[in-house]
């Protein structure tokens, strides 16, 4: 019997449904439906997405902070 990669994905599908994939997905249901009960008007999709660019350059730009900044012990030298 040949084995192709979809019949992995199937059993691992399968394995997880049985361990409460179901309940966790529901869940994700759930908090899907919520959110687009929140976000239903094209304004508050508007502000939300610029909150979340908002938040993106942050982070951004604290990482290129961390990464740009040298050693104290290099300077030194």
């Amino acid at each position: 019997m040949r084995h192709w990669p979809g019949s992995a994905l199937s059993g691992a599908l399968l394995s997880y449904q049985m361990a409460g994939g179901r309940e966790m997905m529901e869940g994700f249901e759930r908090t899907i439906s919520i959110l687009d009960y929140v976000l239903d008007t094209p304004k508050k999709r508007h502000i939300t997405g610029g909150i979340l660019l908002s938040v993106s350059m942050l982070f951004t730009g604290l990482a290129l902070t961390v990464m740009t900044i040298r050693r104290e012990d290099m300077n030194d030298e």
